[in-house]
């Protein structure tokens, strides 16, 4: 394997004012990483999906970068960094490269759906967005809880009523099987 680079797992979700990268290596061992206004290199000892081995990886981004207010936070499992754009906006894509490597995975679970015509939500911005500068999810508002535990409801409704219509359709196709079974 001389010459061939490890890249670990990178997810990555963007707000109009940052990007949001998750390196996923555990047990990280001298992480060293540049963040430059056009470019990121990365570079750690740990545990990724190759074992344990030195990872890295070099990004040319799509749109120039706000290098003094990035943030990196460290992890178990992680290391987590948010990216500042110089310009708020959507970018169609994180790097200037068409291609996409196969290490790099868009983060559903942060990623936020907003055009560029869209103002963010109330309460979002630079510093409000969804993840703090800690790296923690802000606590939601009454209202936005109430619809969230709304939509769980109705969701958890549905769920019984296919899994009523799954039950009534296995139990019908069970006396199907054991009829032409004994026939």
């Amino acid at each position: 394997m001389d010459g061939h680079k490890l890249s670990p797992t990178v997810l990555w979700a963007q707000r109009k004012h940052f990007i949001l990268l998750r390196v996923q290596v555990k047990s990280l061992e001298k992480p060293d990483f540049d963040i430059h206004e056009s470019h990121m290199t990365f570079k750690v000892f740990g545990e990724g999906l190759s074992g344990k081995a030195t990872y890295s990886f070099d990004l040319v981004f799509c749109e120039p970068i706000n290098t003094e207010h990035c943030r990196v936070k460290f992890s178990e499992n992680e290391i987590e960094f948010r990216i500042v754009k110089k310009e708020v906006s959507v970018w169609p894509r994180l790097q200037s490269s068409q291609e996409r490597p196969p290490w790099l995975r868009v983060d559903f679970d942060h990623w936020e759906e907003l055009s560029d015509g869209e103002e963010p939500a109330e309460g979002e911005g630079e510093e409000d967005g969804d993840v703090t500068t800690a790296g923690h999810k802000k606590p939601l508002s009454r209202e936005r809880l109430e619809e969230i535990k709304e939509k769980q409801a109705q969701m958890i409704s549905e769920m019984e009523k296919v899994k009523k219509e799954a039950t009534q359709l296995w139990k019908s196709w069970s006396h199907l099987s054991i009829t032409l079974y004994l026939f």
